[in-house]
């Protein structure tokens, strides 16, 4: 998953992430929300993804205009956590079904899912589900653990 509050270079991150779900935090700025939409909605289409979109619920007039750009999920706050999680759970649900993907992430056709990882700031590393699993990856990952994987030549 990958979150985007700004359209500038929402749509590299989401090309270069692997990611299969794209959220957009457009509450008190719809404005950028759009734009971010519009920017994404062709790349997570293309990828058979999914867009979700938070919304404040004075803007919940947007919703049709957000559909147009390309989302394919939306959330209108106020919400909890747990609302939150449950909008990821159905739009994971949207892509497993449109690309008939497994819990792992790989591809039904046996092509290669995404290898990649990403580093949260706090030494610790998040791979994708490819990944953790072809280094039999502890969760979470630490960088310490995952420098020791590469081989010295």
């Amino acid at each position: 998953m990958i979150a985007a509050r700004r359209a500038d270079a929402a749509a590299e991150r989401y090309a270069s992430s692997g990611a299969r779900i794209a959220v957009i935090d457009a509450r008190g700025a719809l404005a950028d929300g759009l734009a971010a939409a519009v920017t994404l909605g062709g790349y997570v289409s293309e990828r058979d993804g999914a867009l979700l979109v938070m919304v404040s619920r004075g803007d919940a007039g947007a919703l049709a205009a957000l559909l147009d750009a390309g989302a394919t999920h939306f959330l209108v706050s106020p919400h909890g956590e747990a609302e939150f999680a449950e909008s990821l759970r159905y739009a994971e649900r949207h892509v497993d079904r449109l690309t008939a993907r497994g819990p792992s992430g790989a591809p039904a056709d046996g092509s290669a899912a995404p290898l990649g990882w990403r580093i949260d700031g706090r030494r610790q590393v998040k791979l994708t589900a490819a990944l953790a699993e072809l280094l039999r990856a502890p969760d979470p990952v630490d960088t310490r653990w995952l420098l020791r994987q590469v081989p010295r030549s």
